[in-house]
């Protein structure tokens, strides 16, 4: 049996702060991306595309989850549970695709929001911030600075997760 996703259902569960089930759901997206190669199919459940032709399905599929995925993240009180940060880190490279895919290049506009040092601040990655999130959007398209030495100094297994994500992207 083919897995199927509902970006509907996923919205829901991100603006109802279902935490948990939201990050479920993005991995299964994540998941699904990954095997599909990028490719919207009929796998993917998603109102009021289907009548559009599918340059439009993807964009606006894409507009839509990233989206989502930024109300997710933006949260204060959503943090990754840990095995659920592997099974994301693990598709690192596709959740950076869903980001390039949009009109925003990266999510950096997020990740800096993220700063508790403010949004002109960098380096990006400090040790007075939990990292988890800031490491899942952070991507080789980004155009902020990334200080791995000072990750590696506070968490070297989220700083050789992030530093394999990057290679294998």
């Amino acid at each position: 049996m083919e897995a199927t996703f509902s970006l509907d259902h996923f919205e829901q569960l991100v603006y109802a702060r279902a935490h948990d089930q939201a990050a479920a759901q993005l991995a299964k997206m994540l998941a699904l991306i990954r095997q599909k190669r990028g490719e919207l199919d009929g796998d993917f459940r998603v109102s009021g595309i289907a009548e559009l032709p599918p340059a439009v399905q993807r964009e606006r599929f894409c507009a839509r989850a990233t989206t989502a995925v930024t109300a997710l993240f933006a949260d204060p009180s959503f943090r990754p549970a840990p095995d659920t940060f592997r099974t994301l880190m693990s598709m690192h490279e596709w959740l950076g695709a869903l980001f390039s895919a949009t009109p925003l290049g990266n999510a950096d506009h997020l990740a800096r929001c993220l700063s508790p040092r403010g949004v002109e601040d960098e380096p990006l990655f400090t040790i007075d911030q939990p990292v988890e999130k800031l490491c899942l959007l952070y991507s080789a398209e980004s155009g902020l600075t990334l200080d791995l030495t000072a990750l590696w100094a506070h968490n070297r297994t989220i700083a050789a997760c992030l530093a394999l994500a990057l290679l294998s992207s």
